[in-house]
């Protein structure tokens, strides 16, 4: 449904699809680290959605950390890091070692 302006606004639940679509693609190794992911275009065709959806998708995902952006090559997979809480822990505990 058009907003004021005439865009197509998403629909949130079929962004959440994408972007679970793509994260168990990504959990299953069927796109690996530092591959591409579809042009915008190109998914949206593929999974029967609006460019507009995808966009959001690959948005929310880039904020996430298991996407990045390249300006002019589209969107690659991120290898895996540690979760910030897993990082913290990692943390103090180092510290633990080091003070003893």
């Amino acid at each position: 449904m058009p907003n004021r302006r005439g865009q197509t606004l998403t629909s949130p639940a079929k962004t959440d699809l994408v972007i679970t679509k793509i994260e168990a693609l990504i959990a299953s190794g069927a796109l690996q680290a530092d591959s591409k992911l579809p042009s915008i275009r190109s998914a949206a065709d593929q999974l029967g959605v609006s460019k507009n959806t995808i966009i959001e998708a690959y948005d929310r995902l880039v904020a996430s950390g298991r996407v990045a952006s390249r300006p002019g090559s589209g969107f690659q997979v991120l290898r895996p890091t540690a979760e910030p809480a897993v990082r913290g822990a990692l943390w103090r505990l180092l510290r633990l070692c080091d003070a003893s």
